[in-house]
């Protein structure tokens, strides 16, 4: 054990030294921020758009974390099948987290397969999480964007409450975790 006490908070932890414990932070919640939007965003771009998901905080250490968690109903309108949309976040204008592509260059954070061509919606729910190492003191603006996978067939990609449909709320949340 270390020969040192510990103070209020701390916990033991693996120190860099092989065999060691040490006394240190517990990566205890320091704030949380919440952005709630009731209606929401529809796209038929292949660019990233904003939706009206968007929060600031301001991190009390460079050592901290900041825990994004994005929820909300994402939903695809064409005739198409095989068809979805991109998402991503960014703090402030760097991307933390985005859509994956496939061999095309096509996004495919949400894909919806049909097998009809009527064009109606196709409504699902949708969650996401990242931890984002900031190393920044000053305040930082997190938003979520949303892109289609591809624009031929005159779909449309929407992320909340827009569109047809449900009354329900898309969310996002940020949380800062000590280092």
């Amino acid at each position: 054990l270390p020969a040192t006490i510990g103070t209020a908070g701390q916990v033991l932890k693996n120190s860099s030294t092989p065999g060691t414990l040490e006394f240190g932070g517990g990566g205890k919640i320091l704030q949380v921020v919440t952005d709630k939007a009731t209606t929401g965003t529809s796209t038929s771009s292949e660019s990233f758009v904003d939706t009206e998901l968007s929060a600031a905080i301001q991190p009390a250490s460079t050592s901290n974390h900041v825990l994004v968690m994005v929820s909300g109903q994402v939903k695809w309108q064409g005739s198409n099948a095989k068809k979805g949309g991109g998402i991503q976040v960014l703090r402030d204008s760097t991307a933390i987290q985005t859509a994956a592509s496939d061999s095309s260059g096509r996004l495919h954070t949400y894909f919806f397969e049909n097998n009809t061509v009527e064009a109606v919606w196709h409504w699902h729910w949708y969650h996401m999480s990242v931890l984002d190492s900031p190393s920044s003191t000053s305040s930082l603006t997190y938003k979520v964007q949303i892109a289609v996978v591809e624009a031929d067939n005159s779909g449309v990609f929407g992320f909340g409450t827009a569109g047809s449909g449900s009354g329900s709320t898309s969310q996002l949340t940020l949380m800062e975790i000590a280092g």
